[in-house]
């Protein structure tokens, strides 16, 4: 059985942004905020700012934020281009 977050990166429900998707992962893996910032090598305020959709994030960091959580680099990259 696939998780929410999985669902949500295959097949996306309209609007889903990278922090959308970023918080999804994290409450499926029970992280906190500070714990999951750590995971992709940014400060919470941050990681805070991304998920509330307050922070944009670049195609670049986005496959950064991919690859430390285990999917392939490209998985929120090609979000991205789905939202343009």
């Amino acid at each position: 059985m696939k998780t929410r977050a999985a669902k949500l990166l295959e097949k996306p429900a309209l609007p889903l942004t990278i922090g959308s998707a970023l918080e999804a992962i994290r409450q499926e893996r029970n992280v906190s905020l500070t714990e999951f910032a750590q995971i992709l090598g940014i400060s919470s305020s941050h990681l805070c700012n991304i998920e509330k959709g307050r922070k944009g994030v670049s195609p670049t960091r986005a496959e950064d934020f991919a690859e430390a959580l285990g999917y392939p680099g490209t998985q929120f990259s090609k979000l991205l281009r789905k939202l343009k």
